[in-house]
């Protein structure tokens, strides 16, 4: 029995305006994927020719060819598909777009290679996928606590902890001192540089909201009548991305105080479902609040997100510390800007929401915090959410002395 010979097709470099769209084209593409398949070109360059008929009518390749008028590319590579009857080449026409949708993927292998191609910092809005999709499958297993990540314990009376204490808790360090000190916080670090900051220094504007003057439980935050000068700490002690918690009153007054790391990359924007309590002037409650960004060093994690996160706030019977936020918030900033054992320096720990998100993550977080009290609070927050103990290494005098 003879074979049936596989016909011939020609292969062809043709002018983009030549090319000739089939008029019952069953396929769409939105503005999104065009953009996304010239983005692929600019990447890889032409890979994938275009399929013709004899009259140069095209068979496949409709949105490659949108895309190269987008660029502005005149000639393309093609490939004539000759001896194609009638009914075979309106059957192509439909077959080319469907067969690769009735692909699969083995999930467990495309995280591997996705992980693979962020290692190499390749850009994965390159590669056609939604953005929750490659999200999903890239977040990492988070270590789930005891309690509630945002469960904070009551304030206690009298503090256990005295400054300059130093405290081991697992993987992180925690040390009661004053974040301005650079030799305080190098002891802290241990010969460390952080890969990423993020905190939240006491904003400068003196922070006391209507209901929290009703109560002894919230006295005035520890220096909150002034700009603290963190800089020289930040450039010793840290090297990647910074978030600087703060207000719209007084962020020019931060941006000018880290004036030598240049202006902020960005501004990401909490949006707090809810709102807030606004104040006794009757005017507009504040339901965000801002973070001024740096980027330093490394890349973005996975597939860039917008710079509004919505994020539930904690209850407001919860709240334990003037300035606290939700972990979640934490863990937003974490998985996009740092890797599993990567280190994270918070300089105001406050209620210590930040080493709880670095626990979730992976991660490995030092914490300075001033208030002996909060100190407590922040070691029996960590506590009673690891079920571990946290153990007294020194404190500083101890450290400085060798």
């Amino acid at each position: 029995m003879r074979r049936k010979r596989l016909k011939r097709h020609k292969y062809k470099k043709l002018n983009v305006s030549s090319l000739i769209p089939y008029a019952s084209n069953a396929r769409t593409h939105t503005d999104e994927q065009i953009n996304q398949i010239a983005a692929s070109i600019k990447e890889f360059g032409i890979t994938n020719p275009i399929l013709i008929d004899q009259e140069g009518g095209i068979i496949a390749g409709h949105g490659r060819v949108l895309a190269l008028n987008k660029l502005g590319i005149d000639k393309t590579p093609c490939i004539e598909l000759v001896d194609l009857t009638e009914a075979q080449r309106k059957g192509y026409v439909l077959a080319d777009n469907q067969l690769a949708l009735n692909a699969g993927w083995d999930l467990d292998m495309l995280k591997i290679e996705l992980e693979g191609l962020n290692d190499l910092e390749f850009d994965l809005d390159l590669l056609g996928f939604e953005n929750d999709f490659i999200d999903n499958l890239l977040e990492p297993d988070q270590n789930e606590g005891l309690t509630d990540e945002d469960a904070v314990p009551d304030a206690p009376e009298t503090a256990t902890t005295q400054p300059g204490d130093i405290w081991i808790l697992g993987n992180h360090r925690l040390m009661c001192g004053d974040s301005t000190d650079t030799g305080a916080v190098m002891a802290l670090m241990d010969g460390q540089k952080a890969d990423m900051v993020f905190t939240d220094p006491p904003y400068g504007v003196e922070y006391q909201s209507n209901k929290r003057t009703k109560t002894a439980k919230f006295d005035k935050l520890k220096n909150d009548d002034q700009i603290l000068d963190i800089t020289a700490v930040l450039k010793a002690c840290s090297t990647g991305w910074m978030f600087i918690w703060t207000s719209w009153k007084v962020q020019n007054l931060w941006i000018d105080s880290l004036n030598e790391f240049g202006y902020p990359t960005n501004m990401v924007i909490w949006h707090k479902p809810g709102g807030g309590i606004g104040d006794l002037k009757k005017t507009f409650y504040s339901d965000y609040e801002i973070a001024l960004v740096w980027h330093r060093g490394t890349e973005l994690c996975g597939k860039r997100i917008g710079s509004v996160w919505t994020i539930n706030k904690d209850g407001a019977t919860t709240y334990q510390h003037p300035t606290q936020k939700p972990v979640a918030l934490g863990v937003e900033a974490i998985d996009k800007t740092t890797k599993h054992d990567s280190t994270v320096l918070d300089l105001f720990g406050g209620s210590g929401s930040t080493l709880i998100a670095c626990e979730k993550t992976s991660r490995i977080c030092y914490m300075m915090e001033i208030d002996p009290i909060y100190c407590d609070v922040i070691i029996q927050r960590w506590e009673e959410y690891t079920g571990n103990k946290a153990e007294l290494l020194q404190q500083l005098d101890e450290v400085s002395n060798g």
